[in-house]
Parts: structure tokens; C-alpha cells; sequence
């Protein structure tokens, strides 16, 4: 299986920020200048001897196990994603459910 990757340049900067969506992205400094939101994957552990930018679609640093930016800023989802799991998932039938009750409302 392979991740679906967020294109980045070569040195590591989102082409376009997954918040603001914000295009001008390959300036100097590691940060959105619209949103702030930090555009390089990174190992947060500074004690890590991992330096070089992760791939755009890795949630964990390869060599310590850390969470990566991408992963803890909430850019990317967990591998296991769901859209469909949550509150929305609302099971199938419950209008019927409802409808079963005969109720007069005032404004009828």
C-alpha cells in the first residue's frame, strides 16, 4: 500500500498549505506567511539524529518513533482513517425510528 504524499520541493516544504491553501509556499523560514502553520514534516525530537525533512506522508520519525509535525499539527490523518466512523455516523432507519411517533405539533 502506498500513502498518498502532499507534494513538497526538494527541500521539503509543502507546495501548497493544507489550511489556508495558500500557494507561496517556497519562501524563507519553515512557516505558512498566511496562516503560520509550520510546512515541513519533521522528527519534533531534537535529540534525534534523523535532521533531514520526512516524506509528506510519514506519521512516525523511521529512527525514534516519534510523532511527526504532519501527524501532531493534525495536516495528516491516522493511517486507519475513517471518514465514515464518528458522531456523523448516524445508522440507517433512524428517521423511521422517529416517524413512528404520531405527534401533533402546534404550528400544524
Amino acid at each position: 500500500m502506498k500513502y498518498p504524499l502532499l507534494e513538497t520541493y526538494e527541500n521539503g516544504k509543502i507546495k501548497e498549505c493544507p489550511i489556508c491553501h495558500n500557494e507561496e509556499t517556497n519562501t524563507e523560514g519553515g512557516f505558512c506567511h498566511i496562516c503560520g502553520t509550520y510546512i515541513i514534516n519533521e522528527c519534533p525530537d531534537e535529540n534525534c539524529p534523523y535532521s533531514n525533512p520526512l516524506p509528506s506522508n510519514a506519521r512516525f520519525c523511521p529512527i525514534c518513533g516519534q510523532r511527526s509535525r504532519f501527524y501532531a499539527n493534525h495536516i495528516l490523518k491516522a493511517w486507519n482513517y475513517n471518514p465514515n466512523d464518528g458522531f456523523m455516523n448516524i445508522p440507517d432507519g433512524i428517521d423511521d425510528e422517529f416517524q413512528r411517533f404520531d405527534m401533533e405539533l402546534p404550528f400544524n
